[in-house]
């Protein structure tokens, strides 16, 4: 992958905003650390739409507020698993994640390889750019370079 430039915060909200307005996830309380860590080059992450399900919103803020997975792995991981049994699939709380920088695709890859799965940063990349047509340079350039 190559270096993106950071992006000023104001670049940066209106980038999750409108990726939001696109059908991603809509979570005012995440916006600001997902600002945060994208505008000082840390792992950030935006997410699928949640529909209601508590697991999956509070993973996705707890990997923006630690900006880190694995350390949102450890802490949600105990509280689902013993107090909402059925709750905890790692593989699919990975699949709601959204990466918005090359920082946070590396994160994604290896929690991924870590579970025993595997994707390609552009299949990641892909995901995002669903929601997120800024990212599509980032993405031609992870497939050429592929």
């Amino acid at each position: 992958m190559h270096t993106v430039n950071l992006l000023s915060a104001t670049e940066a909200t209106k980038r999750i905003r409108d990726m939001a307005n696109n059908g991603a996830a809509h979570d005012d309380y995440s916006l600001p650390l997902a600002v945060e860590n994208l505008c000082a080059g840390r792992p950030a992450f935006w997410s699928k739409p949640f529909d209601g399900n508590d697991t999956a919103c509070n993973f996705f803020r707890a990997a923006n507020e630690m900006a880190s997975i694995k350390g949102a792995i450890d802490a949600c991981e105990g509280f689902y698993r013993h107090s909402k049994p059925g709750t905890w699939r790692a593989a699919w709380l990975l699949d709601q994640l959204l990466p918005l920088n090359e920082q946070a695709v590396r994160e994604l890859c290896d929690a991924y390889e870590a579970i025993g799965s595997f994707y390609t940063p552009y299949e990641l990349l892909r995901r995002t750019a669903k929601f997120d047509r800024s990212s599509l340079p980032t993405l031609n350039a992870t497939h050429e370079a592929a």
